[in-house]
């Protein structure tokens, strides 16, 4: 499937949020700082900082996050013949990822960090819209 003008724009805009969300996470954490939490509690920072705030217990989360938009946006801009599969298959890792790392705030953590829940939405819908 290839991607009309519109959806392009849309998974460009929304990838340029995540990565701004995710270089404010990482910001944070290199400072060890507090996130500003929406809902005045500290659950953001209680979040990120946790065991589950790294992949494969080695990389931030959000350092993941900013490669994977840098990826779709470029191969949102460049065509070439292996972007379209490459995209789909990114989006999805990306979807379960996002799935896998909410659940376990709501029933492993009992915390939810906003920001990253706003980063993980923009996954699905990215998801969607470069799937469907």
């Amino acid at each position: 499937m290839k991607l009309l003008v519109m959806e392009r724009i849309w998974i460009i805009l929304l990838s340029l949020i995540g990565i701004g969300i995710s270089l404010y996470i990482n910001y944070k954490r290199t400072r060890n700082a507090k996130l500003f939490c929406f809902f005045g509690e500290d659950h953001c920072t209680e979040v990120v900082m946790g065991k589950y705030g790294w992949t494969f217990r080695v990389v931030p989360n959000e350092v993941v996050g900013i490669g994977y938009y840098i990826l779709v946006i470029l191969l949102t801009t460049i065509s070439l013949p292996f972007s379209q599969p490459v995209l789909v298959a990114g989006s999805f890792i990306a979807f379960i990822f996002s799935i896998y790392v909410t659940y376990i705030q709501f029933f492993t953590l009992k915390n939810v960090c906003e920001w990253c829940l706003v980063a993980n939405g923009i996954n699905v819908i990215l998801f969607l819209l470069i799937s469907f």
